[in-house]
Order: C-alpha cells, then structure tokens, then sequence
C-alpha cells in the first residue's frame, strides 16, 4: 500500500510539474495535444494521458479532455491484456471515445493486436490444458503433446512467457515421471550386474565431463540472463551445457535447450 501510494504520488507530481512548465513556457494546448498524439502513437498509452491531462490544466479543452479519457482506457486495456484478460482488455477499448483522428487509429490497431494475440494465447492454453489433461492416464501421450506445444513459435513470444514456464514444468514433470515408472519396472539383477551397471553409468557420467558444479555453474548463467530454469531438471542442464559446447561457447543459453526452437 506504501509503494503504491508513493507512485501515485510520483505520478500526481510529475502532471502538477508538467502543467506548470506548460503555463511557464508558454506552450499551448494545442502544442500539448500533439505531444500527446505522438505518445499515443508510441503506444506510450500513460505519456499520452498525461500529456493531454497538461493540455487541459493549461486551457479547457475538450478534445484534451476526451483523448485523456480515451488514453486511460488504453492503459486499463494494457492491463488487463498482460494479466491475459482479453474480454476486458477488449471493453476498455472499445469504450474509448474517439476524441481525434490519433485515438481513432490507436482505437483501431489496439483492438486488432489484442484479437490476435487473444487468438495465439487461446490455442497455446487450450493445448497445454489438454497436454495437462492426460498426465494421469497417457504420460508418454501427454509429454507428445506437451513438446507440441513447446514447438510453437508463438510461445516464444514476451507475453506469453508465463504460459512458456507452467509448459516447461509440465515437461519437467511428465519427464521425472516416466523415468520413476521405468525404474520401477527394471526386474531385479544380480549385485555384480548392479555394480557393473553402477560403474559403466558413473564412466558415461565421467565421459560428458559434466559436474555438479557445471550444472550450478549453468543455472546461474542462466538466472543471469533472466530466463527461468527452474523447471529443468539436471539432466535437461546436461543436455543444454553439451549443446553449448558443441557450439564452441562456455555460457548457456535458453536456446540450448533440448527441444527449444
């Protein structure tokens, strides 16, 4: 609440000086009003509305006072559009009025964008729920549809990032899971064939030349570049730290992991 108050605060502060600075140097609203369409063209939707809010502080205008209203709406509609409530980004613009010819453009290609990403986001969600679906009852089917689904181009998208990381769990989970029934289900063998089999797995482990400290070492080239690696598991680390050597580089990237694209 603190935080939130000092911003607003900042924010109340920031137009008080604008408008003053507007009246000092003798810049018109109409001046203003263009600074605004500029903002709003830039989809910087909170510039725009405090530019058109000095507008109107330094004259009484009522397109000032109408794309002010319009670009608040645009800022309500950015919102809601990264919390992925796209009904409601879509109300709030198509409550704005169009007080200009700017708003109306910006009215127009906002709408649009939102459709379409609406569109993209559904088919990704609507994949991974039904991936999600099958956990339970056809692993190997849902892990099929899940690295589907990480094949999407469109998942790579900034919006989209936080269906990106519940997909890489999913996988993660799914992965951790046919593992554990295969382990189960290996019959028993003789101790010698235990220890033979112990030390040839501790030869291959020997032979990547990849340490726990390697995996640590990646995690956090990783953390560094911002991308979210806690759903990989150590081996998906491995897979990603070879893939880097491979490529004759020492930092891991997010593009090294297997089945990134």
């Amino acid at each position: 609440m603190k935080i939130k108050g000092t911003a607003l605060l900042v924010a109340a502060l920031g137009l008080l000086t604008l408008a003053a600075c507007s009246k000092g140097s003798g810049t018109s609203a109409t001046a203003l009003i263009k600074k605004g369409d500029t903002a709003l063209t830039n989809a910087n939707y909170s510039g725009a509305k405090a530019y058109y809010d000095a507008a109107n502080a330094t004259k009484a205008n009522k397109t000032a006072k109408a794309a002010k209203a319009a670009a608040g709406d645009f800022v309500a509609a950015e919102s809601a559009r990264q919390k992925h409530d796209y009904s409601l980004a879509l109300d709030k613009v198509k409550a704005a009025k169009g007080a200009n010819a700017t708003v109306k453009t910006t009215k127009h290609k906002l709408q649009q964008a939102i459709t379409k990403e609406r569109t993209a986001y559904t088919k990704l969600f609507d994949a991974y729920q039904a991936a999600a679906a099958k956990q339970d009852t056809d692993t190997n089917g849902a892990l099929t549809a899940t690295n589907s689904v990480l094949n999407e181009d469109s998942l790579l998208k900034p919006a989209f990032r936080d269906l990106r990381v519940k997909v890489l769990l999913l996988q993660s989970q799914l992965k951790t899971t046919l593992a554990t029934t295969a382990a189960s289900s290996k019959p028993a063998t003789s101790t010698k064939a235990n220890d033979s089999e112990s030390n040839e797995n501790t030869t291959n482990d020997a032979d990547t030349g990849i340490t726990a400290a390697d995996i640590t070492k990646a995690r956090q080239q990783l953390k560094d570049q911002g991308v979210d690696a806690s759903a990989w598991s150590d081996n998906d680390i491995k897979a990603a730290i070879k893939n880097a050597r491979a490529a004759g580089r020492d930092t891991v990237k997010e593009s090294d992991m297997e089945n990134y694209q």
